[in-house]
């Protein structure tokens, strides 16, 4: 049973039984998340996702209403780097779904709490996952930790300020990309906070699962490699108007490990024929392609969804990454979903690490653990959610010693979903 401060809190039965999925279960539970979020798949489908998602069912709780399924969620091991580039083990929250028949009855707050209590039963620091609706999960703990961009340019913008050298661009059969394409992730992932590591599952998945049924129109998946220092991975529309060729380009990743390379392989997008329209779901804030394009005005940017971050033990989480500041704060630490988190922490920086522990000093800032989540990787700045009325700033200039303590050298970012 969960405490806070030593206390244990007593803790009501939730109203539909939570236990962990049985082996003999899993196409019920594909089933019954995917009608959730009103899907229906094929057999091959079903056991596509068995296979990246609930190769180990114990990882995964179901809420049953008699020996029916009617709430899901499972967990995937996806580390993550956090600023200072060290990657730390974090559940990857996914597949998280409630049958229309039995919403708004703390079926979902019930898996929620089972989670999260096992979670910080295993002595587990952090979770995160994708939401499909932003008002869901801040009542649990997580909040919006880093930012992308969804982008759209048309083909005649597409000029670049500087002549760009030619790359070595291959097209790739998904085997071959399978070999070339991780290796270049994971270097970019080492330097990038918010980045995760992904199994070889996922992988498979990204890079080979591409039945025509779930093309939304488009064409197959193609790779394209500049050398072993970039990649994308693209689909394009046959589309036709009478003036000639209006194909879209879906650009779903794009990963560099260097400007060069990345440089080279925006070119050889943008130059690809027959295409007029090219459309990005997700590119990091930081992206260096407007200072590329000779009319940056074009290309045209909206904000994408965000990682959300749950801090499941504050002071282990905290203490996990690194920070350029030296200078100390207390926050007092609001935590209703994990009170074992509510209290005074003392963090504390030496210009290389960063220390959290409990304190029993006066507080000089207030925050709720879901925005103390939203600062936790430097994506959002103190300052920025003090502004906006969410920290209580009791100390004067103690939201800038906060934000210079989480602050983050790159821009935290993800390049894919879950």
């Amino acid at each position: 049973m969960p405490t806070k401060n030593g206390v244990t809190v007593p803790r009501s039965a939730p109203p539909y039984p939570i236990a962990p999925l049985e082996a003999d279960e899993v196409t019920d539970f594909v089933h019954t998340a995917m009608g959730a979020f009103g899907h229906s798949l094929g057999d091959a489908a079903v056991a596509h996702l068995i296979e990246l998602e609930l190769a180990d069912p114990a990882l995964s709780l179901v809420a049953r209403d008699g020996g029916r399924i009617v709430g899901t969620t499972t967990l995937l091991e996806l580390p993550l780097t956090l600023p200072g580039g060290r990657a730390v083990d974090c559940a990857g929250v996914t597949t998280v779904a409630v049958l229309p028949t039995h919403r708004r009855r703390g079926v979902l707050t019930s898996l929620m709490r089972r989670q999260l209590d096992d979670l910080h039963a295993e002595g587990r620091a952090w979770a995160a996952l994708y939401a499909s609706e932003s008002t869901i999960y801040g009542r649990f703990g997580y909040g919006p930790a880093t930012r992308s961009i969804t982008a759209r340019i048309d083909r005649p913008w597409t000029t670049m300020r500087r002549p760009v050298t030619p790359g070595d661009a291959e097209l790739l059969t998904p085997g071959e990309a399978l070999e070339r394409v991780p290796p270049i992730y994971a270097a970019v992932a080492r330097e990038v906070p918010g980045m995760m590591a992904q199994p070889e599952s996922m992988w498979r998945h990204l890079l080979m699962w591409d039945p025509p049924d779930e093309r939304d129109g488009m064409s197959a998946r193609f790779i394209v490699a500049i050398g072993d220092d970039a990649y994308a991975t693209y689909r394009v529309s046959d589309d036709w108007s009478d003036s000639g060729p209006d194909a879209t380009m879906r650009v779903e990743q794009c990963v560099a490990t260097n400007v060069d390379a990345h440089r080279q392989v925006w070119a050889f997008l943008f130059g690809v024929d027959l295409v007029q329209h090219i459309r990005v779901r997700r590119l990091p804030v930081d992206t260096p392609l407007p200072w590329w394009l000779a009319e940056h005005r074009r290309l045209h940017r909206s904000m994408g969804d965000p990682l959300h971050v749950r801090l499941i033990d504050v002071g282990a989480a905290l203490s996990q990454r690194a920070t350029t500041a030296d200078t100390a704060v207390v926050i007092d630490v609001t935590d209703p979903f994990c009170p074992w988190n509510t209290r005074r922490w003392s963090l504390e920086g030496d210009g290389a690490r960063l220390r959290c522990v409990p304190s029993t000093a006066a507080a000089d800032l207030a925050l709720d653990v879901s925005d103390l989540a939203s600062v936790s990787l430097g994506g959002h700045a103190p300052t920025e959610l003090g502004g906006a009325g969410l920290i209580d700033e009791l100390t004067p200039g103690s939201l800038r010693q906060l934000t210079s303590l989480v602050a983050s050298e790159r821009v935290p970012y993800n390049a894919f979903t879950f």
